[in-house]
């Protein structure tokens, strides 16, 4: 056996001294761990209810008119509600969304914040039930450019619209309405956007923020739509048998497509 022996005293191995953290370190590494819990919390649960909100997951699922345009997104959400009014009646109010129309029926703070100038009307206006294919719906004062918008690819009353922004030949984003009727008394309004941006890191980023503010402004619009279609004495549609439930008779120029796009 080899003998144990004890180390001199000149040799007494000596414990290295606690490593302490400043105030500030602690914090920092606190609020790297919070934000590592709140991102993933956003990613994994926020994220995906607000990009699927008032959704089912068949209306998630489904190919809508409009998905051929922006056929590989980078970014999507489906969203909707049910408005227990016929659809001839929330089409109307559909139908009048843009700048210098009828706005958009979603939040005038968000929108007056950023200097939209934007006017939600509370009333039907006969002057703006007529919108064709190839009509620009302004999302903004010329101000803000003159492609600040969206041009009309489809539409087919009382049915589908849908919206395409970016350059014509290349959009970057659709903007899709459909109107289902479960019967003639009911209508489920289904919003489906699509969005084809660069991938980089910026923009990635980019709509990680602003994504945040889209579902504001998007659920807005729908309740916003839904409390005006729904609304005592906003029957005056211009189809007559809006408020019977009735559908409007089909006459031709009602169905609309852009050239080239697909009919479903």
């Amino acid at each position: 056996m080899t003998a144990l022996t004890r180390p001199s005293e000149g040799h007494v191995r000596k414990s290295a001294p606690p490593v302490r953290r400043s105030a500030l370190q602690t914090a920092g590494v606190a609020a790297l761990n919070a934000g590592a819990a709140m991102t993933a919390v956003y990613t994994l649960a926020v994220r995906p209810w607000h990009l699927r909100w008032g959704a089912t997951r068949g209306e998630v699922r489904r190919p809508l008119p409009g998905d051929e345009f922006v056929p590989r997104p980078r970014m999507g959400s489906t969203r909707a509600v049910t408005v227990h009014v016929p659809r001839p009646r929330v089409w109307a109010w559909l139908v009048q969304i843009g700048q210098g129309r009828g706005g958009f029926h979603s939040s005038t703070r968000l929108e007056r914040l950023f200097g939209l100038d934007i006017h939600n009307a509370e009333q039907i206006e006969p002057r703006l039930q007529t919108l064709r294919v190839g009509d620009f719906v302004r999302q903004a004062p010329e101000r803000f450019g003159k492609e600040a918008g969206w041009r009309v690819a489809r539409l087919e009353a009382p049915r589908t619209l849908v919206l395409l922004g970016g350059p014509p030949d290349a959009p970057v984003h659709s903007w899709a309405f459909v109107l289902d009727a479960p019967n003639n008394h009911i209508t489920r309004l289904v919003m489906r956007s699509r969005f084809a941006y660069p991938l980089t890191p910026g923009n990635v980023l980019l709509w990680r923020v602003t994504e945040a503010a889209q579902f504001i402004m998007d659920r807005g619009m729908l309740l916003g739509l839904r409390r005006r279609a729904e609304g005592v004495g906003q029957s005056s549609v211009p189809a007559d048998q809006a408020a019977a439930g009735e559908e409007p008779p089909r006459r031709p120029g009602n169905s609309q497509t852009a050239p080239g796009a697909e009919t479903r």
